[in-house]
């Protein structure tokens, strides 16, 4: 269950998103990371990942005399933001000119697969099609890594709980038609829970996605 949010029930959330927030869909997940990449913004594209695609994509800190004065623990370890221009499975969204989420499959209750179309930065590929997979982050989770902002003690809580975040992004081999190809219109596919008739090849697709770990 998503926790309480005293009070903010009937506040309107703004998208793409700034933060992330167990109001939010797996597709807004998404739009939020393509939103924050096409104006370069490392940090805010960063907030969307859980903390295990954190720990992939991440830059390692620890022992570091300023978050140690700042927290109170000179042994206190984080992950900052990458530059994601910089992180093969991204490098291509960043600076994206635009793009529309065409479908999400849910392939169990707490794991999805997003499939969006972007028009890149670049004269080729021009156009790509890309896998996200979302899960949504456990309200209760063991402290058991090193990076844990609980057991620091600078976190009241588990990390995104019960907020949909990203777990591995894919670039799909074909890329997305050519130069030529045009985004789906307003109100049109670009969003809602894929047919279940479509679950099967959704799941392929995530097994083949995990076979090799997920990607960065």
């Amino acid at each position: 269950m998503a926790p309480i949010d005293p009070g903010l029930s009937t506040v309107e959330i703004e998208r793409p998103a700034q933060f992330p927030s167990y109001r939010l869909s797996p597709e807004d997940v998404v739009e939020a990371q393509l939103a924050a990449l096409s104006c370069g913004n490392n940090r805010r594209c960063f907030r969307f990942s859980s903390p295990e695609h954190k720990r992939a994509t991440g830059v390692f800190h620890e022992d570091e005399d300023v978050r140690g004065a700042v927290y109170g623990s000179s042994s206190f370890a984080f992950f900052s933001p990458p530059n994601y221009i910089e992180v093969p499975s991204y490098s291509l969204l960043v600076y994206n000119h635009q793009w529309v989420v065409k479908s999400a499959t849910c392939v169990k209750e707490d794991e999805c697969l997003c499939s969006a179309r972007v028009f890149t930065r670049m004269k080729s590929p021009a156009v790509i099609d890309v896998t996200f997979f979302c899960s949504r982050q456990p309200v209760v989770r063991p402290a058991c890594y090193e990076d844990d902002p609980l057991q620091a003690g600078v976190s009241a809580g588990p990390p995104g709980a019960g907020c949909w975040l990203v777990d591995g992004v894919r670039i799909d081999e074909g890329g997305g038609g050519g130069g030529d190809a045009q985004l789906a219109p307003p109100g049109g596919d670009g969003g809602g829970v894929a047919l279940d008739a479509q679950a099967a090849s959704a799941l392929s697709a995530l097994e083949a996605l995990l076979g090799g770990g997920v990607a960065a």
